[in-house]
């Protein structure tokens, strides 16, 4: 099957601005699988270095853009609480966890990334790793192959007839009859991976009928 990838990262982040260059992650999500079977899963919550004016003097990071979280409904008090993780000690459980699942130093062994907007997620993971010295991101992941819950929604609106919207969440889970109200990083991924497989499901059984009709149909 075209869209089944062997270790995949199911990944959602919440940030400090939209601009990777300069935003940071204060929460990120991820539900790590292979082979179609979630092997590791967790949320990681860490402090901005953004409030530490002297980092944004520097130019090291921006300021923190009020919009974006309020996007996030998280406020600067929270964002403080010194519970949370360091943006170098969210690096460092970031980094184990992709590095317990695979050689950087092969090639031919990388993660794909996957979720609804996973672009804009990677490029953040991407900054947090330059930013604290460590040039390998892409050892680990592999940037050509991004995988959206998008990818396969062409081929199961030609194979089921039915469509779906492509930008909003909420409204592409509902097609598949999947509700949910927290719009939090791990609930967002949960429904991105069940409506990704949902999909495929679909695709599969139009493959199945469409053969038995047609012996000599391909897809």
């Amino acid at each position: 099957m075209a869209y089944k990838v062997r270790k995949i990262l199911w990944v959602d982040t919440e940030t400090t601005s939209d601009k990777e260059d300069g935003g940071e992650i204060h929460e990120i999500s991820f539900i790590y699988e292979e082979d179609g079977l979630i092997v590791e899963e967790n949320t990681f919550f860490a402090r901005p270095d953004a409030l530490d004016p002297e980092n944004v003097a520097s130019g090291k990071v921006q300021e923190i853009d009020p919009e974006a979280l309020a996007v996030s409904g998280v406020t600067m008090e929270a964002l403080a609480d010194p519970d949370r993780l360091s943006q170098t000690e969210l690096y460092k459980k970031l980094s184990a966890m992709l590095n317990r699942h695979v050689d950087k130093y092969n090639k031919k062994d990388k993660i794909t990334m996957a979720g609804h907007r996973v672009h804009f997620d990677r490029l953040f993971m991407s900054t947090l790793w330059l930013r604290k010295g460590d040039v390998y991101f892409g050892g680990l992941v592999d940037f050509k192959s991004e995988l959206l819950i998008t990818s396969p929604m062409q081929l199961w609106e030609s194979c089921t007839g039915n469509s779906v919207p492509r930008f909003d969440l909420s409204k592409i889970a509902a097609t598949f009859g999947i509700t949910f109200e927290a719009h939090t990083p791990m609930a967002d991924i949960r429904v991105a991976r069940e409506v990704y497989y949902r999909m495929l499901e679909d695709i599969e059984e139009a493959k199945f009928f469409a053969k038995a009709e047609r012996p000599y149909y391909r897809m």
